[in-house]
């Protein structure tokens, strides 16, 4: 019963660290891909504006 236990407690640990890793690389990488997109929307947004004039 209690190696289960521990194996059980050892899953949830995981768990819980692999989650908080996940939302710190989130939260640090959010500007980051938050400026990435936003040139990528501003490129295509030049090249359609350039493709009506020209």
């Amino acid at each position: 019963m209690e190696i289960h236990l521990f194996k059980y407690d050892n899953e949830n640990y995981y768990q819980l660290c692999t989650k908080k890793l996940l939302i710190a690389i989130d939260s640090h990488y959010h500007h980051i891909s938050e400026v990435f997109l936003y040139k990528v929307f501003m490129n295509i947004i030049l090249v359609e504006f350039l493709n009506i004039l020209f």
